[in-house]
């Protein structure tokens, strides 16, 4: 890989940093059910000049699939009812819960690109 020495997570902090990425990431993530860590994980891979096939892109789908449905995919739904109830939320006791499922949700999604950088430096070895 062209850009080894950044990790996945640290790109993705990068990334999330740059303007309009939030946005444009929960639109995808909320209208279209992308799971923007796979989708991050390819913006890193293309970093190293490796371009993943349509049947490697759903290989690495199927490789995080479980995890992104049974552990990402309710926290986050948690997170989001918690913004408007059920009572006695939203109040400043739940805010403080719903802050601990956010981070929660970020270590999952953290555990998931951990899975995926994995795939890629072993990516990256086959494609030299």
């Amino acid at each position: 890989m062209q850009d080894v020495n950044i990790g996945l997570w640290d790109f993705a902090l990068r990334l999330y940093k740059a303007p309009g990425v939030t946005d444009a990431r929960l639109g995808l993530q909320e209208r279209n059910s992308v799971d923007v860590p796979v989708l991050l994980f390819a913006a890193w891979l293309k970093q190293g000049s490796i371009a993943l096939s349509p049947a490697k892109t759903e290989q690495i789908i199927g490789l995080v699939s479980e995890w992104r449905d049974e552990v990402i995919a309710p926290l986050r739904t948690v997170r989001q009812r918690l913004k408007t109830g059920p009572k006695p939320a939203p109040d400043k006791q739940t805010d403080v819960l719903r802050d601990a499922v956010k981070g929660a949700e970020l270590s999952a999604e953290r555990i998931e690109l951990g899975v995926l950088e994995t795939t890629g430096l072993s990516l990256a070895t086959l494609s030299r």
